[in-house]
Protein backbone atom coordinates (compact mmCIF):
# COMPACT_ATOMS: atom_id res chain seq x y z
CA UNK A 1 0.00 0.00 0.00
CA UNK A 2 1.03 3.58 -0.80
CA UNK A 3 -1.74 5.20 0.60
CA UNK A 4 -4.95 4.99 2.01
CA UNK A 5 -6.04 7.96 2.66
CA UNK A 6 -5.71 9.24 -0.90
CA UNK A 7 -9.71 10.39 -0.69
CA UNK A 8 -10.83 10.96 -4.08
CA UNK A 9 -7.71 9.96 -5.69
CA UNK A 10 -7.85 11.07 -9.86
CA UNK A 11 -4.54 10.45 -11.21
CA UNK A 12 -0.98 8.63 -10.82
CA UNK A 13 1.99 8.88 -12.28
CA UNK A 14 5.48 7.68 -11.60
CA UNK A 15 8.94 9.29 -12.19
CA UNK A 16 12.13 9.45 -10.49
CA UNK A 17 11.73 12.70 -8.53
CA UNK A 18 14.89 11.97 -6.24
CA UNK A 19 17.39 10.50 -8.67
CA UNK A 20 18.37 7.46 -7.25
CA UNK A 21 17.35 5.07 -9.83
CA UNK A 22 13.53 3.91 -8.56
CA UNK A 23 10.36 5.19 -9.39
CA UNK A 24 8.85 7.38 -7.21
CA UNK A 25 5.00 7.92 -7.29
CA UNK A 26 3.01 11.00 -7.74
CA UNK A 27 -0.97 11.34 -7.42
CA UNK A 28 -3.57 13.30 -6.99
CA UNK A 29 -6.36 13.95 -4.44
CA UNK A 30 -10.02 15.75 -5.47
CA UNK A 31 -11.42 15.64 -1.99
CA UNK A 32 -8.68 17.86 -0.28
CA UNK A 33 -7.23 19.38 -3.39
CA UNK A 34 -4.11 17.46 -3.56
CA UNK A 35 -0.85 16.73 -5.22
CA UNK A 36 1.63 14.97 -3.17
CA UNK A 37 4.10 12.57 -3.82
CA UNK A 38 5.59 8.88 -1.85
CA UNK A 39 9.36 8.06 -2.83
CA UNK A 40 9.94 4.89 -3.27
CA UNK A 41 12.32 3.40 -0.53
CA UNK A 42 13.20 0.07 -2.26
CA UNK A 43 11.83 -3.65 -1.25
CA UNK A 44 8.31 -2.64 -1.95
CA UNK A 45 7.79 0.46 0.83
CA UNK A 46 7.21 3.94 -0.34
CA UNK A 47 7.53 6.85 2.19
CA UNK A 48 4.92 8.84 3.53
CA UNK A 49 2.99 10.99 0.91
CA UNK A 50 4.25 14.30 0.94
CA UNK A 51 2.12 17.47 -0.39
CA UNK A 52 3.69 19.41 -3.81
CA UNK A 53 0.59 21.61 -3.51
CA UNK A 54 -2.81 22.37 -2.39
CA UNK A 55 -3.25 25.26 -4.84
CA UNK A 56 -5.39 23.66 -6.97
CA UNK A 57 -8.88 23.22 -7.16
CA UNK A 58 -10.17 19.22 -8.53
CA UNK A 59 -7.13 18.35 -9.73
CA UNK A 60 -7.45 15.77 -12.42
CA UNK A 61 -3.77 15.27 -13.84
CA UNK A 62 -0.55 14.95 -13.06
CA UNK A 63 2.74 14.21 -15.01
CA UNK A 64 6.61 15.22 -14.92
CA UNK A 65 8.91 16.63 -17.24
CA UNK A 66 12.39 18.23 -16.77
CA UNK A 67 10.91 21.01 -18.24
CA UNK A 68 13.89 24.04 -16.70
CA UNK A 69 16.52 20.92 -18.67
CA UNK A 70 18.89 20.95 -15.12
CA UNK A 71 18.51 17.59 -15.42
CA UNK A 72 16.08 16.09 -12.79
CA UNK A 73 11.76 15.55 -12.89
CA UNK A 74 9.59 18.65 -12.49
CA UNK A 75 6.05 18.61 -11.73
CA UNK A 76 2.57 19.81 -14.14
CA UNK A 77 -0.69 19.24 -12.74
CA UNK A 78 -3.90 20.38 -14.96
CA UNK A 79 -6.91 21.51 -12.44
CA UNK A 80 -10.64 21.29 -13.52
CA UNK A 81 -12.19 23.48 -10.83
CA UNK A 82 -9.87 26.51 -11.21
CA UNK A 83 -9.13 25.99 -15.05
CA UNK A 84 -5.47 25.81 -14.09
CA UNK A 85 -2.16 24.63 -16.09
CA UNK A 86 0.81 25.09 -13.50
CA UNK A 87 4.30 23.52 -13.01
CA UNK A 88 6.35 23.28 -9.81
CA UNK A 89 10.16 22.97 -10.30
CA UNK A 90 12.18 20.22 -8.77
CA UNK A 91 14.58 21.64 -6.58
CA UNK A 92 16.70 18.10 -5.91
CA UNK A 93 19.64 19.59 -8.08
CA UNK A 94 21.47 16.61 -7.46
CA UNK A 95 21.45 16.45 -3.86
CA UNK A 96 18.51 13.52 -3.27
CA UNK A 97 16.65 15.80 -1.29
CA UNK A 98 13.27 16.09 -2.76
CA UNK A 99 11.51 19.75 -2.99
CA UNK A 100 9.50 22.21 -5.07
CA UNK A 101 9.26 25.32 -5.76
CA UNK A 102 5.94 27.67 -5.57
CA UNK A 103 3.56 26.91 -8.17
CA UNK A 104 4.44 28.47 -11.78
CA UNK A 105 0.80 29.40 -13.45
CA UNK A 106 1.03 28.26 -16.86
CA UNK A 107 -2.46 29.20 -18.18
CA UNK A 108 -5.77 29.80 -16.34
CA UNK A 109 -7.87 29.52 -19.61
CA UNK A 110 -8.13 25.95 -19.81
CA UNK A 111 -12.33 26.36 -18.97
CA UNK A 112 -12.58 22.70 -16.98
CA UNK A 113 -8.80 21.76 -17.34
CA UNK A 114 -8.75 17.68 -17.48
CA UNK A 115 -4.70 17.05 -19.33
CA UNK A 116 -1.75 18.15 -19.72
CA UNK A 117 1.53 16.75 -21.14
CA UNK A 118 4.60 17.46 -22.66
CA UNK A 119 6.51 17.30 -25.81
CA UNK A 120 8.75 19.46 -28.07
CA UNK A 121 6.62 20.67 -30.78
CA UNK A 122 8.70 23.46 -32.12
CA UNK A 123 11.15 21.37 -32.25
CA UNK A 124 14.07 23.58 -30.07
CA UNK A 125 14.96 21.04 -28.01
CA UNK A 126 13.02 21.95 -25.07
CA UNK A 127 9.16 19.92 -23.87
CA UNK A 128 6.63 22.40 -24.51
CA UNK A 129 3.32 21.72 -22.74
CA UNK A 130 -0.04 20.45 -24.09
CA UNK A 131 -3.02 20.86 -22.59
CA UNK A 132 -6.99 19.11 -22.62
CA UNK A 133 -10.04 20.93 -21.48
CA UNK A 134 -13.37 19.91 -21.40
CA UNK A 135 -15.80 23.20 -20.67
CA UNK A 136 -14.64 24.40 -23.91
CA UNK A 137 -13.49 21.56 -26.20
CA UNK A 138 -10.38 22.44 -26.37
CA UNK A 139 -6.78 21.50 -27.18
CA UNK A 140 -3.84 24.01 -26.99
CA UNK A 141 -0.19 24.13 -26.52
CA UNK A 142 2.31 26.65 -24.17
CA UNK A 143 5.42 27.15 -25.59
CA UNK A 144 8.80 26.54 -23.34
CA UNK A 145 10.67 30.04 -24.15
CA UNK A 146 13.50 28.69 -21.34
CA UNK A 147 14.27 29.63 -18.08
CA UNK A 148 10.74 28.17 -16.57
CA UNK A 149 8.96 30.45 -18.45
CA UNK A 150 6.08 29.73 -20.85
CA UNK A 151 4.39 32.07 -23.86
CA UNK A 152 0.37 32.53 -24.41
CA UNK A 153 -2.41 30.09 -25.64
CA UNK A 154 -1.61 28.73 -29.01
CA UNK A 155 -4.57 26.96 -29.96
CA UNK A 156 -4.86 24.12 -31.92
CA UNK A 157 -8.78 22.85 -31.81
CA UNK A 158 -11.72 24.76 -29.97
CA UNK A 159 -14.06 21.36 -31.61
CA UNK A 160 -13.04 18.59 -29.42
CA UNK A 161 -16.37 18.09 -27.66
CA UNK A 162 -15.37 17.20 -24.33
CA UNK A 163 -11.61 17.18 -24.76
CA UNK A 164 -10.46 14.64 -22.06
CA UNK A 165 -6.43 14.03 -22.85
CA UNK A 166 -4.45 15.28 -25.37
CA UNK A 167 -0.40 13.15 -25.85
CA UNK A 168 2.19 14.37 -28.56
CA UNK A 169 3.95 11.53 -30.86
CA UNK A 170 5.45 11.46 -34.12
CA UNK A 171 2.58 9.56 -35.74
CA UNK A 172 3.48 9.95 -39.27
CA UNK A 173 7.38 8.97 -38.46
CA UNK A 174 8.40 12.79 -40.26
CA UNK A 175 10.31 14.01 -37.66
CA UNK A 176 7.65 16.43 -36.14
CA UNK A 177 5.51 15.41 -33.25
CA UNK A 178 2.09 15.15 -33.88
CA UNK A 179 -1.04 14.92 -31.69
CA UNK A 180 -3.41 12.29 -30.40
CA UNK A 181 -6.65 13.71 -28.57
CA UNK A 182 -10.19 11.84 -27.52
CA UNK A 183 -13.14 13.50 -26.63
CA UNK A 184 -15.51 12.63 -24.43
CA UNK A 185 -18.61 13.67 -25.45
CA UNK A 186 -18.16 13.01 -29.51
CA UNK A 187 -16.74 10.06 -28.93
CA UNK A 188 -13.88 10.47 -31.08
CA UNK A 189 -10.06 10.18 -31.52
CA UNK A 190 -8.29 12.14 -33.34
CA UNK A 191 -4.40 12.65 -34.54
CA UNK A 192 -3.51 16.40 -35.69
CA UNK A 193 -0.82 15.96 -38.06
CA UNK A 194 1.80 18.62 -37.12
CA UNK A 195 2.76 20.22 -40.50
CA UNK A 196 5.58 23.30 -38.98
CA UNK A 197 3.51 26.30 -37.64
CA UNK A 198 -0.01 24.67 -37.88
CA UNK A 199 -1.89 21.45 -36.78
CA UNK A 200 -4.33 19.21 -39.51
CA UNK A 201 -6.85 17.16 -37.67
CA UNK A 202 -7.56 13.65 -38.77
CA UNK A 203 -10.19 11.52 -37.14
CA UNK A 204 -9.15 8.23 -36.42
CA UNK A 205 -12.52 6.41 -34.34
CA UNK A 206 -15.89 7.83 -34.03
CA UNK A 207 -17.14 4.72 -32.36
CA UNK A 208 -15.25 5.75 -28.79
CA UNK A 209 -18.35 6.06 -26.87
CA UNK A 210 -17.58 8.48 -24.03
CA UNK A 211 -13.55 8.25 -24.92
CA UNK A 212 -11.32 8.72 -21.99
CA UNK A 213 -7.81 8.67 -22.48
CA UNK A 214 -5.24 7.69 -25.66
CA UNK A 215 -2.26 6.57 -25.90
CA UNK A 216 0.48 5.65 -28.68
CA UNK A 217 2.91 2.48 -28.61
CA UNK A 218 4.26 0.60 -31.53
CA UNK A 219 1.75 -2.82 -31.00
CA UNK A 220 2.52 -4.81 -33.96
CA UNK A 221 6.55 -3.59 -33.79
CA UNK A 222 6.23 -2.10 -37.60
CA UNK A 223 8.26 1.04 -36.80
CA UNK A 224 4.78 3.32 -36.42
CA UNK A 225 3.50 4.42 -33.42
CA UNK A 226 0.19 2.54 -33.23
CA UNK A 227 -2.87 4.34 -31.50
CA UNK A 228 -4.85 2.97 -28.21
CA UNK A 229 -8.29 4.49 -26.92
CA UNK A 230 -10.50 3.70 -23.73
CA UNK A 231 -14.08 4.66 -23.44
CA UNK A 232 -16.23 4.98 -20.88
CA UNK A 233 -19.87 4.35 -22.14
CA UNK A 234 -19.08 0.93 -24.76
CA UNK A 235 -16.90 -0.62 -22.12
CA UNK A 236 -13.90 -0.48 -24.66
CA UNK A 237 -9.97 -0.61 -24.73
CA UNK A 238 -9.32 -0.57 -27.98
CA UNK A 239 -6.37 -0.01 -30.32
CA UNK A 240 -5.49 1.37 -34.13
CA UNK A 241 -2.95 0.20 -36.96
CA UNK A 242 -1.06 2.69 -37.81
CA UNK A 243 -0.89 1.56 -41.74
CA UNK A 244 2.21 4.49 -42.22
CA UNK A 245 0.00 7.12 -43.82
CA UNK A 246 0.52 5.97 -47.16
CA UNK A 247 -2.94 7.43 -48.96
CA UNK A 248 -3.62 7.34 -52.53
CA UNK A 249 -2.97 10.53 -54.28
CA UNK A 250 -5.84 13.20 -55.42
CA UNK A 251 -6.17 15.04 -58.47
CA UNK A 252 -6.77 18.66 -58.76
CA UNK A 253 -7.43 21.62 -61.33
CA UNK A 254 -9.04 20.53 -64.50
CA UNK A 255 -7.71 19.12 -67.87
CA UNK A 256 -7.85 20.53 -71.48
CA UNK A 257 -9.10 19.43 -74.49
CA UNK A 258 -6.61 18.33 -76.91
CA UNK A 259 -6.05 17.29 -80.77
CA UNK A 260 -6.88 13.76 -79.59
CA UNK A 261 -9.68 13.83 -77.18
CA UNK A 262 -11.23 15.67 -74.16
CA UNK A 263 -7.56 16.14 -72.46
CA UNK A 264 -4.58 14.48 -71.28
CA UNK A 265 -4.22 12.61 -67.74
CA UNK A 266 -1.82 11.87 -65.49
CA UNK A 267 -1.68 9.33 -62.85
CA UNK A 268 0.71 7.28 -60.85
CA UNK A 269 1.93 3.56 -60.53
CA UNK A 270 4.04 2.35 -57.24
CA UNK A 271 3.48 3.76 -53.72
CA UNK A 272 3.92 7.36 -52.55
CA UNK A 273 6.53 5.51 -49.74
CA UNK A 274 9.55 7.38 -49.51
CA UNK A 275 11.36 4.22 -48.58
CA UNK A 276 10.01 2.15 -51.19
CA UNK A 277 11.54 4.91 -54.22
CA UNK A 278 9.59 3.38 -56.65
CA UNK A 279 6.59 6.36 -57.57
CA UNK A 280 6.02 6.37 -61.53
CA UNK A 281 4.52 9.12 -62.79
CA UNK A 282 2.39 8.77 -65.84
CA UNK A 283 0.47 10.81 -68.47
CA UNK A 284 -2.11 9.64 -70.97
CA UNK A 285 -4.60 10.49 -73.85
CA UNK A 286 -1.53 12.88 -75.15
CA UNK A 287 -0.78 13.47 -78.93
CA UNK A 288 1.81 10.52 -79.77
CA UNK A 289 5.09 11.24 -80.91
CA UNK A 290 5.51 14.07 -78.83
CA UNK A 291 7.57 15.43 -75.93
CA UNK A 292 6.62 15.84 -72.71
CA UNK A 293 7.72 16.98 -69.24
CA UNK A 294 6.64 15.74 -65.67
CA UNK A 295 7.41 19.24 -63.22
CA UNK A 296 6.49 19.46 -59.71
CA UNK A 297 5.99 22.46 -56.95
CA UNK A 298 3.83 23.24 -53.76
CA UNK A 299 1.58 26.24 -54.95
CA UNK A 300 -1.73 25.11 -56.10
CA UNK A 301 -2.89 27.57 -59.13
CA UNK A 302 -5.15 27.71 -61.93
CA UNK A 303 -4.22 29.93 -64.49
CA UNK A 304 -5.03 29.45 -68.29
CA UNK A 305 -1.37 28.83 -70.36
CA UNK A 306 -0.97 27.77 -73.80
CA UNK A 307 -3.81 25.77 -74.65
CA UNK A 308 -4.69 24.60 -70.89
CA UNK A 309 -4.65 25.50 -67.59
CA UNK A 310 -1.48 25.50 -65.14
CA UNK A 311 -2.29 24.26 -61.96
CA UNK A 312 1.14 24.59 -60.22
CA UNK A 313 2.91 28.02 -59.36
CA UNK A 314 5.84 29.02 -57.48
CA UNK A 315 9.05 27.76 -57.42
CA UNK A 316 8.87 24.79 -59.68
CA UNK A 317 11.27 21.79 -60.56
CA UNK A 318 11.27 20.29 -63.94
CA UNK A 319 12.16 16.32 -64.80
CA UNK A 320 13.98 14.86 -67.64
CA UNK A 321 11.85 15.41 -70.41
CA UNK A 322 10.03 12.08 -72.36
CA UNK A 323 8.83 11.15 -75.61
CA UNK A 324 5.27 9.84 -75.36
CA UNK A 325 4.65 7.02 -77.34
CA UNK A 326 2.23 6.18 -80.27
CA UNK A 327 -0.65 4.79 -77.80
CA UNK A 328 -0.70 8.32 -76.46
CA UNK A 329 1.11 7.09 -73.14
CA UNK A 330 4.09 8.46 -71.22
CA UNK A 331 5.66 7.73 -67.84
CA UNK A 332 8.40 8.67 -65.17
CA UNK A 333 10.19 6.98 -62.84
CA UNK A 334 11.07 9.42 -59.77
CA UNK A 335 14.03 8.84 -58.17
CA UNK A 336 13.99 10.23 -54.87
CA UNK A 337 18.07 10.21 -54.33
CA UNK A 338 18.50 11.95 -57.76
CA UNK A 339 18.31 15.56 -58.12
CA UNK A 340 15.67 17.45 -57.89
CA UNK A 341 14.43 15.24 -55.55
CA UNK A 342 17.17 14.93 -53.09
CA UNK A 343 17.95 17.85 -51.81
CA UNK A 344 16.50 21.63 -51.18
CA UNK A 345 14.63 23.04 -52.06
CA UNK A 346 12.80 20.61 -54.38
CA UNK A 347 13.83 17.74 -51.60
CA UNK A 348 10.92 14.89 -51.46
CA UNK A 349 11.18 14.10 -48.17
CA UNK A 350 8.64 11.77 -45.56
CA UNK A 351 5.74 13.46 -44.59
CA UNK A 352 6.14 15.99 -47.40
CA UNK A 353 3.26 17.09 -49.85
CA UNK A 354 3.87 18.20 -53.60
CA UNK A 355 2.10 19.13 -56.76
CA UNK A 356 2.64 17.28 -60.45
CA UNK A 357 1.59 18.28 -64.03
CA UNK A 358 2.70 16.84 -66.87
CA UNK A 359 3.25 19.25 -69.52
CA UNK A 360 3.26 18.29 -73.55
CA UNK A 361 3.79 19.84 -77.01
CA UNK A 362 0.81 19.60 -79.02
CA UNK A 363 1.84 21.66 -82.19
CA UNK A 364 -1.69 21.35 -84.20
CA UNK A 365 -4.07 21.66 -80.75
CA UNK A 366 -3.51 25.64 -80.97
CA UNK A 367 -1.72 28.56 -81.36
CA UNK A 368 0.81 28.30 -78.52
CA UNK A 369 1.35 24.48 -79.23
CA UNK A 370 1.30 22.87 -75.47
CA UNK A 371 -0.81 21.76 -73.16
CA UNK A 372 -1.68 20.13 -69.78
CA UNK A 373 -3.11 17.66 -67.93
CA UNK A 374 -4.62 18.75 -64.69
CA UNK A 375 -2.54 18.14 -61.19
CA UNK A 376 -2.10 15.36 -58.85
CA UNK A 377 -1.34 15.83 -55.63
CA UNK A 378 0.82 13.35 -53.43
CA UNK A 379 1.44 13.13 -50.21
CA UNK A 380 5.24 10.94 -49.76
CA UNK A 381 4.64 8.62 -46.42
CA UNK A 382 7.88 7.16 -44.60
Amino acid sequence: MISNTAIGATSVHTSDLDRDGDYDVLFTTLTNNRVSWAANLGNGLFGAPTVITQLVDWPQNVTTADLDLDGDADVLTASHGDDKIAWYENTENGSGIVGFGPQRVISTDADGAKHVSTADLDGDGDLDVLAASDLDDKIAWYENQGGGNFGLEELISLTEDGARCVEGEDLDRDGDIDLLAAAFHAGTVTWYENLGGSFSAHLISSDALRANDVFAADLDGDGFADVLSASRLDNKVAWYPNTGGCVPPTHFCQTSPNTVGPGALIGNIGSTSHSANDFVLTGSFAPANQTGIFYYGSVSISEPFGEGIRCIGGTTFRLIPVSILPSGRASFALDLNQPPANSPPGEITPGSTWLFQFWYRDPTGGPAGFNFTGGLEVRFCP
